[in-house]
């Protein structure tokens, strides 16, 4: 659970090299599909200034997301990671609460910039 937490933590902390540095470091959509299970749990942390970090990062998150995301295949990954900020939107800090809903405004955005695959013909 150390590994897992330091792990979280540096994650966070490769945040302000940019998107297109997370994106190098962690080698594409898989890896970043290991990580965020772990951002969200630092959402969790007593740290605000770390849980405001981790808001940051799940934003840079879908910034990097390809033009060829494909959200039917992902859907699962999409749903998780939804579920988990959507908890976090009655937080007894509002500056949590707006960061958040940053966060899923970034999403929404995104995703609705990535084509839809799920009516491709075979």
């Amino acid at each position: 659970s150390g590994q897992r937490r330091s792990t979280g933590r540096q994650v966070v902390s490769t945040q302000s090299t940019g998107s297109s540095g997370i994106n190098a470091e962690y080698g594409g959509i898989e890896e970043l599909h290991k990580v965020y299970p772990e951002l969200l749990k630092r959402l969790d942390d007593s740290s605000d200034e770390l849980r405001i970090s981790v808001t940051r990062t799940l934003s840079t998150f879908f910034e990097v997301l390809p033009e060829d995301y494909d959200r039917e295949f992902y859907k699962a990954h999409l749903q998780y990671l939804f579920r988990g900020l959507l908890v976090h939107l009655d937080d007894p800090d509002q500056t949590i609460q707006e960061a958040v809903f940053g966060v899923l405004q970034k999403a929404a955005k995104s995703l609705s910039e990535v084509p839809d695959r799920s009516h491709r013909k075979c």
